[in-house]
């Protein structure tokens, strides 16, 4: 199914991916941090043989620095939250900690690139390669962030690599190219089903909060009436009451579990016979129930009620469901 910005409007839905986006930054930078430090650790001591010492440790060295900075920007947005007037300044430091991260593994292809040896070669160019491949998997939520850091990494390994005269860096270097493209595509499609689910959360979201709004009013306009309502299904017993009509029996909204024998107890002796006599003849389809009756409260008051309902018949002509609805007319009936 296609979920476009309709759904929320353009700056509802652009609101919401910036906030996911900053979550889901605050999620991924530790397992990237991480994975980021143990391949160049691994990196170092593959071509510690044929890469001078200290090349090797100024370029970790840099890595590291790097690193740091995803760390501590990582650590400064989890400490202040996802506050939404400010995720866009949190994603802007994200990517730019992404491009700094992206050029310090460009430096490795430029500087530790190991010449005629193409064994070394060939792990330089997994290492940065995968790493970039990690990186538009893990970071589709924010597809700029991960070309921010895949662009110059293996941009520049593949120049490097086509920079040798001899057709199997020209191949190496135009498969990376390709790697690149594809997983390129495979994260911008990744990237819509974020922005889909993210549109449909929002929508629902927004339906929920329409619905309680929708209870608010109800129960408003329920107390205001002094008009209560409930859903009765006789076959299993299970009956729901409003908060309002619970205070028409005396009762505090949601204070007890309502069943039909609250209801009858409720209800004045001497009416209850009748009542349960026009109730059983409207199950039978007989009549419509429309009735009024007296409410013992538990404080010994009484209250004038009028009940009204509709019942609904299953296919065997049995009746499965009971709606309607209870006002007190007290007032009225004293009038």
């Amino acid at each position: 199914m296609t979920v476009d910005d309709k759904h929320l409007g353009g700056a509802a839905l652009s609101a919401l991916m910036r906030d996911e986006r900053v979550r889901l930054h605050g999620a991924t930078w530790p397992t990237a941090t991480v994975g980021s430090a143990a391949l160049g650790v691994m990196l170092v001591v593959v071509l510690w043989p044929v890469i001078p010492g200290a090349t090797l440790m100024g370029w970790l060295a840099g890595l590291g620095l790097v690193l740091v900075g995803r760390v501590a920007v990582g650590q400064a947005q989890r400490r202040s939250g996802v506050l939404p007037p400010n995720g866009d300044t949190w994603i802007w430091r994200y990517r730019l900690v992404s491009v700094l991260h992206g050029l310090a593994w460009a430096a490795a292809s430029v500087v530790m690139f190991p010449g005629l040896d193409q064994a070394h070669q060939t792990f330089l160019v997994f290492a940065v390669t995968g790493i970039g491949v990690s990186s538009l998997t893990a970071y589709a939520f924010d597809i700029r962030a991960a070309l921010l850091f895949c662009l110059p990494a293996l941009g520049t390994l593949a120049y490097c690599v086509l920079g040798l005269d001899d057709e199997v860096s020209k191949v190496t270097a135009l498969s990376v190219l390709i790697l690149l493209v594809y997983v390129t595509v495979v994260a911008l499609r990744s990237a819509r089903v974020v922005r889909q689910n993210v549109a449909l959360r929002g929508t629902e979201s927004q339906r929920l909060e329409a619905l309680r709004r929708s209870h608010m009013q109800l129960a408003e306009a329920e107390r205001l009436s002094k008009m209560g309502s409930f859903d009765w299904d006789p076959v299993s017993g299970a009956l729901q009451w409003s908060d309002e009509h619970f205070r028409l029996w005396g009762l505090p909204p949601q204070g007890v579990s309502a069943t039909y024998a609250m209801f009858i107890g409720g209800v004045h002796p001497a009416d209850r016979s009748q009542l349960e006599l026009m109730l059983a003849r409207a199950m039978r389809g007989e009549l419509a129930y429309d009735f009024l009756y007296r409410v013992c409260w538990p404080d010994g008051s009484q209250r004038n009620i009028h009940g009204r309902s509709e019942v609904f018949f299953d296919t065997g002509g049995r009746a499965n469901r009971v709606v309607g609805t209870v006002q007190d007319v007290t007032e009225r009936s004293q009038a």
